[in-house]
Order: structure tokens, then C-alpha cells, then sequence
């Protein structure tokens, strides 16, 4: 069950990523787990789409926490599993939105269970080929890695 409160912090991110910038950065801390960037103390509607705009209110909102200084800037990341988690299930909100992907997960479950405990890779292959893969076009695989 989804706590309350992550609820809420997801729909902020949400209303927060509305733009194409905003949503790359949060991408780009994803894959990379953290962002190098200022924090700003003032705002304005003015700045409402710049990068470190953004990021700051990533860190006041405890999406992201100060994790070292680096050289004149600060190394941002994300704070804990339950954060990672939220910013996961956006990414994964919206990859399934946007191409119609719809995972049974149960059958995915299963499918990574073998591949666990049995060492049975098929399974899953054959699953995300048949249900991810087929559905994008190498258009859409372009940017994508493992990560």
C-alpha cells in the first residue's frame, strides 16, 4: 500500500516535471543517481523552468539531499530507497503512458522469479520482448541503456 505522504511528494513531481527540461534533469538524476548544481534560496515565477530552479526545489521538497560539496557546487543526491522509488515509478508512469505499455506484473513476477531460483532466462526475455520491445520502435531504444 502507498503511504500518504509518497503519494503526495508524487503528484508534486508530477505537477513539477510538466515541462520537457524539468523532466530530462529528473532523467538525468535518475540515471545518474544525483546532480551537481547550486541551490537556489530565492524564487520567482520567472525562473520557473531553469535547472537549477528545479533542482532546488527537488532538495526542499527532500527529493534530493546534499551529498558533498563539489569543487564550487554542491553534489546532490537522492536521500533513500523510498525516494529512488518514487522517481522510478514516474518514469515508469509515464514510459507506460506514453507507448501503451501494460505489464501484467504477476506474470513478470513469476518470470523473474525463474530467472532467479531456476537460472531460467527465457521467461523473462520472451516476456519484455513480447510486451516492451514489440511495442517500441528503435526510434524509441535510441537513448535507452541499462541503466
Amino acid at each position: 500500500m502507498v503511504d500518504d505522504n509518497v503519494r503526495a511528494d508524487y503528484g508534486r513531481l508530477n505537477r513539477l516535471v510538466a515541462n520537457e527540461a524539468n523532466r530530462e534533469v529528473l532523467e538525468d538524476i535518475i540515471i545518474e543517481e544525483g546532480i551537481v548544481a547550486d541551490i537556489i534560496t530565492r524564487f520567482s515565477f520567472d525562473m520557473m523552468y531553469d535547472e537549477d530552479y528545479f533542482v532546488s526545489l527537488l532538495f526542499y521538497m527532500g527529493l534530493l539531499t546534499i551529498d558533498k560539496q563539489y569543487r564550487t557546487r554542491l553534489l546532490l543526491k537522492i536521500p533513500n530507497f523510498m525516494v529512488k522509488t518514487i522517481f522510478w515509478e514516474y518514469i515508469e508512469k509515464k514510459i507506460s503512458e506514453e507507448y501503451q505499455i501494460n505489464l501484467d506484473l504477476n506474470v513478470l513476477r513469476k518470470s523473474i522469479e525463474e530467472m532467479a531460483y531456476e537460472g531460467d532466462i527465457e521467461p523473462y526475455i520472451e516476456y519484455i520482448n513480447n510486451h516492451v520491445f514489440k511495442v517500441l520502435s528503435n526510434c524509441d531504444l535510441i537513448n535507452y541503456d541499462e541503466k
